[in-house]
């Protein structure tokens, strides 16, 4: 990889075994295997899982600037080879009420061995400390008991259920809202 490709870590937040960092082009090829595989798309998006093409991959990267007031996106890097995993980020920020909902992908293969929770408090961590939020929601879907329970795990709770929100997979499933507070954030690191 030259100098002129690699991806910029001088604005990364690091943890133990991945790093979070903004996205660059020459992701795109590890982006377009893992979101456009069906096990991690199924999570993804609640409209027609459709596949996104190179072109849908250079539009998302070319539209992620720091000076987007509304959306943060972040690629999940390994520490230890440099390889991408995933992604995640914060989308609908509403400044004046100090909120914003996140969202976090991982490749199948890198599920299962503490990258997703490490990008979450990451990702958690920089909202509240960088962005100066109050609250940080998502929404997850009930056929998703995994993230489910590593967003319980950090301290997320449950607001609300929409039943029946989304067709998947031939039949309706619940999307539920979970938000995390500051107060409590700090609560649980704090001690």
């Amino acid at each position: 990889m030259s100098a002129a490709s690699k991806p910029n870590r001088a604005l990364s937040f690091s943890g133990k075994k991945i790093r979070l960092r903004p996205y660059d082009r020459a992701d795109i090829d590890a982006i377009l295997e893992l979101i456009n595989d069906e096990s991690i798309k199924q999570y993804l998006m609640p409209g027609v899982a459709l596949m996104f093409n190179r072109k849908d991959e250079e539009n998302f990267i070319d539209s992620q600037s720091a000076l987007s007031p509304e959306r943060h996106s972040f690629a999940i890097e390994r520490i230890s080879d440099g390889a991408y995993l995933g992604g995640c980020g914060f989308v609908g920020i509403d400044w004046k009420s100090r909120h914003g909902k996140v969202g976090i992908f991982l490749g199948e293969h890198f599920t299962g061995k503490g990258y997703g929770s490490e990008a979450m408090e990451l990702l958690i961590n920089f909202g509240f400390w960088e962005m100066n939020l109050n609250k940080i929601k998502l929404e997850v879907y009930s056929f998703n008991p995994r993230a489910i329970r590593v967003y319980e795990k950090l301290g997320f709770e449950t607001e609300g259920v929409f039943k029946q929100e989304l067709f998947r997979h031939g039949s309706y499933h619940d999307v539920i809202s979970m938000a995390l507070f500051r107060r409590d954030w700090e609560n649980r690191t704090s001690g």
